[in-house]
């Protein structure tokens, strides 16, 4: 009975959390009347001296917003055919074009950041948290980078922010 008790206020307690949606932007533009909706950062994978994120964005279309951040001075350009690829647990991939060309930046300490938005589907995202992330590549102009997704709470986390994200783009 007592373990009974404990699992219903854990399953309560989860399902509290994953409701409880932490968007960096939930506005309604002024001047177009649009709804923008932006996730918070969310890491993917890190290396010793490198990580990725992702966040959801939706204005209109919808978005993974794409940031690669690593210490040090780094050139990196994304091209029009610089692809985001997204390798799935199941071994499918998905592949993703850029919206625009990116040039990385250089921050005051040194460090080096690119972000850049892919367009995607309602359909791979729920693709993405249902069958589940296993690395992610982004090709840049000359390079490519690869991440393996290793940590599990960095995946619960990001599915939590699906949900949320695609909850309220359907609202």
């Amino acid at each position: 009975m007592k373990y009974l008790i404990f699992l219903s206020v854990a399953m309560f307690h989860l399902v509290a959390k994953s409701q409880n949606c932490d968007f960096k932007i939930n506005e309604v533009d002024a001047f177009t009347k649009t709804e923008k909706i932006r996730t918070q950062d969310q890491v993917i994978s890190v290396k010793t001296s490198e990580a990725i994120y992702f966040s959801f964005y939706s204005s209109n279309s919808i978005y993974i917003d794409f940031s690669y951040r690593l210490s040090g001075i780094k050139s990196i350009v994304i091209g029009r055919d610089s692809t985001l690829m997204i390798l799935l647990k199941n071994e499918e991939v998905i592949e993703l074009l850029p919206l625009q060309t990116e040039t990385s930046t250089i921050n005051s300490i040194n460090n080096t950041e690119i972000t850049c938005m892919y367009p995607v589907t309602v359909e791979q995202l729920e693709k993405i948290k249902s069958v589940g992330l296993k690395k992610v590549r982004l090709n840049a102009l000359r390079f490519y980078y690869e991440f393996d997704i290793t940590k599990e709470k960095w995946v619960k986390k990001l599915n939590a922010d699906i949900d949320c994200f695609i909850r309220k783009i359907n609202k």
